[in-house]
């Protein structure tokens, strides 16, 4: 697609096209041309599930514990040269380092989407990541409150998605229903919620 580099090009990092909640929210935005707005997705490898759409990108076929995934995601930001860079997710978040390190003019937002870290390396390139960021974005409150303490929660605010609107069902007495849509991780605390049924 060609678009006048007078457009703001917005590119937005995920590891992946999977099914989970960064997912889901990088999708309410459509990959395209809005107005005066360019919106780009890079999914760092290319699995199984492929969009059609011309403004998402896939890296290399390759898993994600292989470095030529990262320096292939890395060459693209700097070759594309986006006005404003989103990374979701510690993989995301690693390239998004790079790149601010290499290029420290690049616009950078760092989207957190729980309130909690999987794991020290996630943790650890979290806050890297959000120190470096011009802007910190959390998918809620709680998210914000648990994550941006202390100098961070200046440059942080709520970005909330709603995909599509809803209308209230009222089910018969006694009737339980849980959707669950995204990962079984322990962060998400599905185990209990499931007991509490």
């Amino acid at each position: 697609m060609s678009v006048s580099r007078s457009a703001n090009r917005l590119l937005h990092l995920l590891p992946s096209d999977d099914i989970g909640g960064a997912e889901i929210a990088a999708h309410s935005l459509v990959s395209g041309a809005h107005g005066d707005l360019l919106v780009q997705k890079y999914f760092l490898f290319s699995g199984q599930r492929r969009s059609s759409n011309p403004d998402d990108f896939y890296g290399p076929a390759a898993s994600l514990i292989y470095p030529n995934v990262y320096i292939a995601a890395i060459r693209f930001v700097l070759r594309e040269k986006p006005d404003l860079l989103i990374a979701s997710l510690w993989r995301s978040v690693l390239v998004m380092i790079i790149c601010k390190l290499l290029k420290p003019s690049l616009r950078t937002v760092i989207f957190l989407h729980n309130a909690h870290t999987a794991h020290r390396v996630d943790r650890v390139l979290n806050h890297i990541g959000m120190v470096l960021a011009d802007e910190i974005w959390t998918d809620s409150k709680a998210t914000q409150s648990a994550r941006c303490l202390g100098q961070l929660r200046a440059k942080s605010r709520v970005i909330s998605f709603l995909l599509e609107k809803r209308s209230a069902q009222i089910r018969p007495p006694h009737s339980a229903a849980v959707h669950f849509l995204g990962k079984a991780a322990n962060s998400k605390k599905c185990k209990k919620s499931h007991s509490a049924l």
